[in-house]
């Protein structure tokens, strides 16, 4: 970002609070995206773990879609945090009154549980303990069909690429912070 200092003021440069209220608008978009990609989640995960009950082989079908729902949720996170240093480090300093993000960055321990992150726990909490529940109520009914056998295969690797998801992203996230 430039800075005019010809007259030995700093001057915004000009369509930088039109860029800046575009990438603030951006983020509150995906930041509505995420929470609606959980509520979808649990809107899903009742629908198919409810028709699980009396069909086990029905909640089998879950595994996999949640982890699509999962990736979907931390691309949107990804991306709130690229647009939030991007705020911080080109915005920032330069129009009058912004340093939501600094604050926001240097309070971070404040929302944490441990090395988690509360966003990342709680979001993927409902991925994982929905997925859990799922494979739980097939291998209940579970009748050793191929069919099963393919789709508890499925959800196992789910299950666990969620959780490598998970930890993959709660590294950068630290990377990010600490550098």
């Amino acid at each position: 970002m430039n800075i005019n200092q010809d007259d030995g003021t700093s001057a915004i440069k000009p369509g930088a609070e039109l860029q800046f209220n575009t990438l603030r608008e951006e983020m509150i978009k995906r930041i509505e995206l995420r929470h609606q990609i959980v509520a979808i989640t649990l809107t899903v995960a009742g629908i198919v773990l409810s028709f699980g009950v009396s069909t086990g082989s029905v909640a089998l079908v879950y595994p996999p879609l949640a982890l699509f729902l999962a990736m979907g949720w931390i691309h949107n996170n990804l991306r709130i945090r690229q647009l939030s240093k991007y705020v911080r480090d080109n915005f920032e300093g330069l129009i009058p009154g912004l340093g939501w993000e600094t604050h926001r960055q240097e309070r971070d321990a404040e929302t944490r549980l441990g090395a988690w992150p509360l966003n990342v726990l709680s979001a993927g909490g409902v991925f994982l303990i929905t997925q859990v529940m799922a494979i739980s109520l097939g291998i209940l009914s579970f009748e050793f069909s191929p069919a099963e056998w393919f789709l508890l295969t499925g959800d196992i690797l789910s299950l666990l690429f969620v959780v490598l998801l998970l930890e993959n992203f709660r590294r950068r996230r630290k990377r990010h912070l600490s550098g």
